[in-house]
């Protein structure tokens, strides 16, 4: 037993978003994108781009900020004990 199926389905018309282009430049290092998608406006400004973020250079500045606030931390309670006596 074949079924045949005589009705054809198409896509919906004017549903889809439209796609157009967009710069984004980045705040730290100027540098300029040009990307395509269904974005809101022409022009988008990043803080940081994949040439300056530290999880893609290597570089460790953002650790050192946190390691020294922790050091400052330490050495503020560096007289206190913490340890439960029993």
């Amino acid at each position: 037993m074949h079924v045949i199926f005589t009705r054809t389905y198409s896509m919906q018309d004017k549903i889809h978003p439209e796609l157009r282009s967009a710069v984004f430049t980045c705040a730290n290092c100027s540098s300029t994108y040009n990307l395509i998608g269904s974005f809101y406006q022409d022009k988008f400004i990043v803080e940081q781009c994949q040439n300056c973020h530290s999880a893609y250079t290597g570089d460790n500045s953002t650790a050192n900020i946190s390691s020294s606030r922790t050091d400052a931390f330490k050495q503020r309670f560096a007289g206190f004990d913490f340890a439960k006596k029993k």
